[in-house]
């Protein structure tokens, strides 16, 4: 009677863990396709190198730098590599008050960023994540800084407690310049920066919970998604420049203001990022 029970408690437990199995590789199958198209009817096939689920125990150095090359962060943060790291499944990007050794003075903030080594050209990109319950901001942005052509494509970039902007979320495009209007490189001149905002207020807070949001870029136009619906389309008439994808966390002290202390540290948190092209 004990081996009967035994066996059929063994049995129940294959079944139990084979449909899971199963449901989890049904799910995993659909979300390899972009949120906005599970059919797949852009025949996007994804790109590994600029894609990562966040399943290691550190960064992927091959995939990202930790920080941003040539650049220590927007006054007054900082970025710093410990403040971008993986945890549980997913990546963390940090914001702290405080002033490291490494800091330039009267910088109080540090804070994370990666960079993916490899650029791309043309594709969809996505993340799932949760903002920060700060006024630093969460953004994911692709953009390129060469010598003679710096161009930026902005996903999104939230201030998820910042006052006034709690359900706003921030696209933009610009163009800093070009090869027929350069003046002088990586500097920011107002008569060649070309900027194209669009700001629609969510039904949701962003820093609430985790949401899919994405873009698609081709040579013709430019299209935001968020879970799966279209935000946003534009007309592509700049953007045809090889990009870098960034995740990163920022002051923004004229448009968002300071952080309150009392709500650091705070931490963007990012289940993935997929990238797509099409053969």
């Amino acid at each position: 009677m004990r081996i009967h029970l035994f066996l059929v408690t063994c049995a129940l437990i294959i079944i139990v863990m084979s449909c899971s199995t199963d449901s989890e590789k049904e799910k995993v199958g659909e979300e390899l396709f972009p949120y906005s198209d599970q059919s797949n009817s852009g025949n996007w096939i994804l790109n590994n190198t600029l894609s990562d689920e966040f399943d290691g125990i550190q960064i992927d150095l091959i995939k990202w730098v930790n920080l941003y090359p040539g650049w220590n962060g927007r006054f007054p943060s900082w970025f710093v590599k410990e403040n971008a790291i993986i945890n549980n499944g997913e990546l963390n990007i940090i914001m702290k008050k405080e002033h490291l050794p490494e800091m330039d003075d009267e910088f109080e903030y540090s804070t994370g960023v990666i960079r993916s080594n490899n650029s791309f050209k043309y594709g969809y990109c996505e993340i799932k994540a949760k903002c920060m319950n700060s006024a630093g901001s969460s953004a994911f942005f692709l953009n390129n800084v060469q010598a003679d052509w710096w161009t930026e494509i902005d996903v999104f970039e939230i201030g998820g407690n910042a006052s006034g902007y709690e359900y706003i979320i921030n696209t933009n495009l610009h163009e800093f310049y070009n090869p027929d209007n350069v003046v002088m490189p990586f500097v920011f001149n107002i008569e060649t920066h070309y900027s194209d905002a669009f700001s629609p207020t969510s039904e949701w807070r962003p820093d609430a919970g985790y949401h899919i949001y994405g873009v698609e870029w081709d040579m013709s136009s430019i299209k935001w998604y968020v879970d799966g619906s279209l935000l946003r389309e534009t007309t592509n008439s700049k953007w045809h420049q090889e990009q870098f994808i960034n995740i990163d966390s920022e002051t923004m002290p004229d448009w968002l203001g300071l952080p309150n202390d009392n709500d650091l540290p705070s931490v963007f948190n990012v289940d993935y990022v997929r990238t797509w092209q099409k053969p």
